[in-house]
């Protein structure tokens, strides 16, 4: 067995590159929330962990999730993160889009460099998505 349910989530974590507060905004919780369901303060609800399988499922072995057995590795190979990035630049995007993903991108590592408050990352992301918006919002980016 690897751990507790908590520390496996704790480890998917880890793997996808994001701090509790990125991985609790994707699971719809909260940073002090994602901390207590990594040390199992408080119940870990099975639509939690439906989330997590549903989002990032194919980057680790969901039965090592669930019963801790086997290896948090997906196959034979390591899980690359950077595979949901890829994929996204695979996709048909327009030079627009494209060009809008690399500024999100720089964006991102930028963050990841700084040693910022939970808050103000929090208040950073939101000013982004708002401008992500607004840029979508443009005549150019509707289907």
């Amino acid at each position: 067995m690897s751990g507790n349910l908590g520390d496996r989530i704790r480890q998917v974590r880890k793997l996808l590159r994001k701090s509790q507060d990125e991985f609790g905004l994707d699971m719809g919780v909260s940073q002090s929330r994602q901390s207590r369901i990594e040390k199992e303060e408080t119940e870990i609800p099975s639509s939690y962990l439906k989330n997590i399988v549903d989002k990032y499922g194919e980057y680790f072995n969901k039965n090592w999730l669930y019963l801790g057995e086997g290896s948090i590795n997906n196959q034979v190979n390591e899980p690359n993160t950077d595979n949901y990035l890829a994929r996204l630049k695979e996709e048909d995007l327009s030079p627009e889009e494209e060009e809008l993903l690399g500024e999100v991108e720089h964006f991102s590592d930028f963050l990841k460099k700084k040693d910022l408050k939970p808050r103000l990352k929090r208040l950073l992301l939101e000013r982004l998505i708002d401008s992500i918006d607004q840029a979508l919002d443009q005549p150019q980016y509707k289907e």
